[in-house]
C-alpha cells in the first residue's frame, strides 16, 4: 500500500551574507539571516469635523449683457449667503466668470431657429465646520442660485493623529501573526529586520444623496434631488510589510 503524506509546508526565506575570501580559522561556517515577513493592516474610524465644499453656478441666454447681469446677480447672493454664516464657512478660492459661446436650435412656428447663446461659470470652494446645520448651509447656498454641487469631502483636523493610530494598529496586527507562528513553530529571539509602511484613505459618504437640490440643473430645466447629507463615519487604513528575522 502507498501512503500519501500531505504535509503543509512554511515557506521560509534565507539570506546568506556574503563571505570574503579569507576566513578566520575560529568560524566554521558563514552565517546565514532567516526571516519571513508578514502584512499588517490597521483601520480607525473617526468622526468628520470639516467639509469641503464645491460648486458652480452657470447662467446662460442669447442676450451677453442680459445673461452677464443675471449671472453677476447670483453671485453677490451666494457671496452674502456665505457672509452670513461667519467664521464657520470659510472661502477657499474662486474660479473667475469663464465665458462660453454655443448654437442653440429651437423652432418657432415650425421653423428651425438656430440662435448663439452665451455661458458664464463660476466655481467656488469653500470649507466649512461640521455642525448640526451643516445641510441647511448647502441647501441655502444652492437657493442663493447654485446649479451644481461638484463634490463634497468630509474629513478632520487630526488626521494626522488618526494615521499614526492606524498604522499602529497595522504593526500590532503583523506582530501578532508573526508571535502566534513563532509560537507554533518554537521560534526563538524574534525581531524585526525591516518594515514598510502604507497609508491609504478611504473615505465613506454617507449621504442618501447629493446635497444640491437642483443637482446638474442648466437654465431652470433639470431633475430635483434630495438636499439631505450625512457627514458620517470615515476610515483611514494603513498597511505595513514586517519583515522578521528568528532563531530556530
Amino acid at each position: 500500500m502507498i501512503r500519501i503524506l500531505i504535509v503543509a509546508i512554511i515557506t521560509v526565506m534565507t539570506a546568506g551574507c556574503v563571505s570574503s575570501s579569507r576566513i578566520d580559522a575560529g568560524d566554521k561556517e558563514s552565517k546565514r539571516e532567516k526571516f519571513i515577513s508578514f502584512n499588517g493592516m490597521g483601520r480607525v474610524f473617526y468622526q468628520p469635523t470639516l467639509l469641503d465644499l464645491g460648486f458652480t453656478i452657470y447662467t446662460d441666454g442669447p442676450d451677453i449683457d442680459a445673461t452677464l447681469g443675471i449671472h453677476q446677480g447670483k453671485s453677490k447672493a451666494v457671496d452674502a449667503c456665505i457672509a452670513k454664516y461667519g467664521d464657520h464657512v470659510q472661502l477657499r478660492f474662486i474660479k473667475p466668470n469663464k465665458l462660453s459661446r454655443k448654437e442653440h436650435v429651437h423652432e418657432e412656428r415650425g421653423t428651425r431657429v438656430t440662435e448663439i447663446w452665451y455661458t458664464f461659470i463660476t466655481e467656488y470652494y469653500l470649507r466649512m465646520d461640521i455642525i448640526d446645520n451643516v445641510d441647511e448651509i448647502q441647501a441655502d447656498i444652492v437657493r442663493s442660485g447654485v446649479n451644481d454641487i461638484a463634490y463634497m469631502d468630509f474629513f478632520s483636523d487630526q488626521l494626522e493623529r488618526f494615521k499614526e493610530e492606524a498604522r499602529n494598529n497595522a504593526i500590532d496586527d503583523a506582530t501578532d501573526k508573526m508571535a502566534s507562528l513563532a509560537k507554533k513553530m518554537h521560534w526563538n529571539n524574534v525581531r524585526v529586520r525591516d518594515i514598510g509602511v502604507q497609508n491609504e484613505e478611504y473615505v465613506s459618504y454617507n449621504r442618501d444623496n447629493q446635497a444640491s437640490a437642483v443637482f446638474g440643473m442648466r437654465s431652470g430645466g433639470g431633475k430635483r434631488v434630495n438636499t439631505s447629507a450625512s457627514k458620517g463615519l470615515q476610515y483611514i487604513d494603513a498597511k505595513v510589510s514586517i519583515n522578521f528575522l528568528y532563531d530556530e
